[in-house]
């Protein structure tokens, strides 16, 4: 951590559907890191350029559960070596150095799906999955792990634990949503409590915290809980679009409305943007320069 605001670009699905790389049914982008490298290198560029400290590679959608599902393991690792490889090939001759960042998902993308048994998972199990997609991010020369859009404790706890296990710096995602009764809470089916989230998962040595959402509003509020529970690096994720049938449909934020919402945020203490979900370098390079001035 530099002390000052991070950018962090990852927003793989708008990123890649722009270059008209139609994304696979149950790998969603991981597949173009080998049917389509120059686009997936020149996404990395894009972002690069448009002023991004860091880069999460192509590996979202390889959750380990969901290959595991699929009886693809050997896959995952063939798709993550060479996500992490084009992006190392796209900064190659880069001016400024920029971090490279694996991104973990647990499910990877599809959030459920018959191919996928996790409920008939022993702990010990879960804890090999996930500690074999781990080592990909440490034995490829990734700088930290991006834990993205974690929804639960349980499984999320063994993830974390087993990023941490490698040694390298881990970064905590939690996908939150507003519950009935008004209180922040996780975005999946058991609605955890906010602050039991981030006292659980960020016990585990992880070092960054971040909230993500699509409306913000909800995350300033997620992050003023979060100053009181967390002491450690804070920031946001604000969603802009999602997968409607297999493809992504882009939302309507645009830069002017970002930076807005970014100086709200920077005045909570939220000092990491985690430009994913439909965030690309049309947002990136105005938010670059303002942070400059920080």
């Amino acid at each position: 951590m530099t002390g000052r605001p991070v950018i962090v670009a990852g927003s793989w699905g708008s990123a890649l559907a722009e270059k008209g790389v139609v994304p696979d049914a149950q790998l969603w982008t991981s597949p173009a890191n080998l049917e389509a490298p120059d686009m997936v290198r020149q996404v990395v560029a894009d972002w690069a350029h448009a002023g991004a400290h860091a880069i999460l590679v192509n590996s979202y959608s390889t959750g380990p559960l969901l290959m595991h599902g699929l009886g693809r393991l050997d896959d995952m690792e063939r798709m993550d070596g060479r996500a992490i490889g084009l992006a190392r090939e796209a900064l190659e001759d880069f001016e400024r150095p920029i971090a490279l960042a694996g991104s973990f998902s647990i499910h990877g993308a599809l959030a459920r799906s018959e191919a996928e048994p996790e409920d008939d998972l022993s702990g010990r199990e879960l804890e090999i999955l996930f500690r074999r997609k781990a080592a990909i991010f440490k034995d490829h020369g990734c700088d930290f792990i991006y834990m993205e859009r974690i929804r639960g404790i349980r499984r999320g706890l063994i993830a974390v634990e087993a990023a941490v296990s490698t040694g390298l710096p881990v970064w905590v995602e939690l996908a939150i949503d507003r519950a009935e009764d008004g209180h922040v809470c996780s975005a999946g089916p058991c609605r955890w409590r906010f602050e039991d989230m981030v006292s659980s998962l960020m016990s585990t040595g992880a070092v960054a915290c971040i909230v993500s959402h699509e409306d913000p509003q909800v995350i300033a509020d997620a992050l003023q809980i979060l100053r009181m529970v967390w002491a450690g690096d804070q920031g946001v994720s604000l969603r802009n679009g999602a997968c409607v049938r297999g493809r992504w449909q882009q939302g309507d934020l645009d830069a002017e409305a970002y930076l807005v919402e970014a100086e709200r945020w920077r005045r909570q203490g939220a000092r990491i943007y985690a430009m994913t979900a439909g965030t690309g370098a049309d947002i990136i390079a105005p938010l670059a320069e303002d942070v400059a001035r920080v």
